[in-house]
């Protein structure tokens, strides 16, 4: 659920206990600390392998985490079992790195009933 308060002072735009407020984060920058990416994935299948075009097809479950500094209402540092799921509405609003895989064709997002992602909060 995203949820809007707004004062005098602060905009806030909120999803479980976790906010930002409008009036100073911005997506687009990057935050000033340095932001530690962990990435991990499990290959479900090898569907194909192709020696011809050097190729081989996959299913798997990539997963990125990181920690936004910038988010309101996050756990104490240090604090072990804080990873949690965000709406995709916040992550909408947030700033996301960017992730680049060398030499990939292409990929195909699968989803059931509905999308899930989420930071380190």
């Amino acid at each position: 659920m995203i949820s809007v308060a707004s004062n005098k002072s602060s905009s806030l735009r909120c999803s479980k206990q976790y906010c930002v407020d409008l009036n100073t984060y911005e997506q687009r920058e990057i935050p000033n600390t340095p932001v530690k990416v962990d990435i991990d994935f499990d290959i479900l299948q090898i569907i194909d392998v192709d020696d011809v075009k050097f190729s081989v097809t996959l299913s798997m479950f990539f997963r990125v985490r990181w920690e936004e500094p910038r988010i309101i209402g996050l756990p104490e540092k240090g604090k072990e079992g804080t990873w949690d799921t965000i709406d995709n509405k916040f992550i909408e609003e947030l700033w996301v790195p960017d992730i680049y895989v060398y030499s990939m064709k292409s990929s195909e997002k699968q989803q059931l009933l509905t999308k899930f992602a989420g930071p380190s909060c």
